[in-house]
């Protein structure tokens, strides 16, 4: 594992959300998803490829985080939650959400028997084959290799980090590996407000004569947020 790896997973927080969490960020429900090679980038700790999996859909995560050990994943993600729900704690807007979103209460909860159940998957699984270590935007895949790309909590929302070529490159790579169609959620950054590389996206995809539109997201942690969705024409 290299310096760099190191690096880029500190600055990233390595948490997860489940199938629900991703079909409501998504736009999505099972049938969308049946008999269609996704690509879940990045997975993190996720168990979305899993729950997929006894599904019978095919799921492939990647992420840096994947060139790390079980171990280390673990101590990472149980390290991030404890910041978030220091964040958590001190934000006004989450804890009036707190007060009045049974789920957002519980949302802590419930990322962490995710984090236990994804880093217990990747124990049973290895590195390979559901889970492929990988950084955007040079992933370790073939032209078209999916039908459609899931990206979520990475573009945009993490716009003071990552910048305008980045974002760019980014998505030019994630339709690259698809043959289909890509979504990106949320559409804005830590701040709350619209990401300003969104219309570089956007005006990427037009070069490339890509369909885009944006989708209301029904994810009830975040209400209110869009997502973005390119199409191959």
């Amino acid at each position: 594992m290299s310096d760099q790896h190191h690096l880029e997973l500190k600055h990233v927080v390595f948490v997860g959300r489940s199938w629900e969490d991703y079909c409501q960020m998504f736009n999505l429900n099972e049938a969308d998803l049946q008999g269609r090679n996704v690509l879940d980038c990045p997975g993190g700790a996720a168990s979305f490829a899993r729950t997929a999996a006894s599904k019978g859909v095919e799921v492939t995560a990647t992420d840096i985080a994947y060139y790390f050990s079980p171990d280390e994943l673990l101590a990472k993600g149980l390290e991030d939650l404890q910041t978030v729900q220091h964040i958590t704690s001190q934000r006004e807007d989450c804890i009036e959400m707190r007060e009045t979103n049974p789920r957002f209460a519980s949302f802590l909860e419930e990322m962490t028997a995710t984090l236990h159940e994804t880093v217990a998957d990747i124990r049973e699984q290895g590195y390979g084959t559901r889970y492929v270590p990988g950084r955007l935007p040079n992933l370790p895949f073939a032209d078209g290799q999916f039908d459609i790309a899931l990206s979520g909590n990475l573009l945009f929302i993490y716009s003071q980090q990552l910048g305008r070529d980045f974002h760019v490159e980014a998505v030019r790579e994630l339709m690259r590996v698809t043959r289909e169609e890509i979504r990106l959620y949320p559409l804005v950054s830590t701040d709350g407000q619209e990401s300003p590389f969104l219309q570089d996206v956007l005006q990427l995809a037009a070069q490339e004569g890509w369909a885009a539109e944006k989708l209301p997201a029904t994810y009830e942690l975040m209400p209110g947020y869009e997502l973005l969705r390119l199409i191959r024409n």
